[in-house]
This record gives C-alpha cells, structure tokens and sequence, in this order.
C-alpha cells in the first residue's frame, strides 16, 4: 500500500508539472510537506477525510498522524489534534515550542485552536482553507492566519505550500459524502 501512495505521489507531481520552489522553502521542508499529503491520501483510502499533520523538531520528523473522524467515531479527531494529543503526552512545553507543525490542509478553528494552546510556533500548510470550501462546499472556514493572529504569542503561518497538490487528495471526495 506504501508503495501505491508514493507512485501516486509522484505521479500527481508528474501530472500537475508543480515546482519544487514553491514559497521558497527548503528542500527538506518540501518533503515534509509532501509526506504530509501522502498521508492525508491514507486517510482517505481508510475511510476517513483526507487531512494529515506531521511535526518536525530538529530537521527530525517526530509524529505523524491522519485524520481518524469515521474510525474512531468522534467529530475531533482531526489530524493536528491526534497529533498534539499524542505529543503532549510525551514531550513537555518547552519542547513543542522547538517544533513545526505540516498540515496537508490550511488549520481549521479547531486545529488552529490547539496549535496555540500547544504553543507550537510555526504551521506550515498545504491546500488553502478557500480551495477547501469551494471543494466541500461547507460554509465555516476562518483562515488560520485569522485565529492565530488574534493570540497574545506569536505563530508563524507559512502557505500555501504544494497548494495544488494538497488540493488534489480532495478530488472528487467531497461529492460523494454528501
């Protein structure tokens, strides 16, 4: 199944003939993003909505988690909060403050949220919250930028990253969960 999601991968960039500059971001970076929008890919192919986090201290990737909403039953179980979730438990504040967030899609309110509670200072996104609402067709989207700005701390938002490849896993998904 591995195999399927990185040939896809590489097929969608092949296809879309997207730049590997985008926003200027490091090589590295660039990777992580693109991790993160294979694994929102997984998501979607076990049933849930195609939304992946990944966080990043150190040039190391730490945690990785997908969108788990339709298996675990629970509206909250975005992919950023499972991933904080699971940080928190075992690394202390001072070491999420060191740390970058991916999300293959723009933060919701709901992440956005729990991405400053956490104090991770830096998000970096991949398919903006307005291509999303065309595509799902929902009206509540505040862009990140919005929530985070509005905090007594600081958080850099960094995107869209990839845009159009992140927008890409939400092909077709919409449609035929509504």
């Amino acid at each position: 199944m591995l195999r399927s999601l990185l040939i896809y991968s590489v097929a969608i960039f092949l296809m879309y003939g997207l730049e590997a500059s985008e926003n200027q971001l490091h090589e590295q970076e660039e990777e992580y993003m693109k991790k993160c929008i294979t694994l929102a890919y997984q998501a979607k192919t076990r049933g849930n909505y195609p939304f992946a986090a990944i966080l990043v201290k150190d040039n190391k990737i730490l945690y990785i988690s997908e969108n788990t909403e339709k298996t675990d039953f629970d509206p909250t179980s975005h992919a950023v909060v499972n991933l904080i979730q699971n940080a928190s438990r075992k690394m202390t504040p001072c070491e999420l403050r060191q740390c970058t967030i991916y999300c293959s899609s723009e933060p919701c309110p709901l992440c956005a949220s729990a991405i400053y509670f956490s104090s991770i200072p830096k998000v970096v996104y991949g398919c903006p919250a307005e291509t999303l609402k065309k595509k799902t067709g929902e009206s509540f989207f505040i862009p990140c930028r919005e929530i985070l700005s509005r905090g007594s701390r600081p958080t850099e938002v960094v995107g869209p990253v990839l845009g159009e490849f992140a927008a890409y896993v939400h092909e077709d998904f919409w449609q035929r969960k509504k």
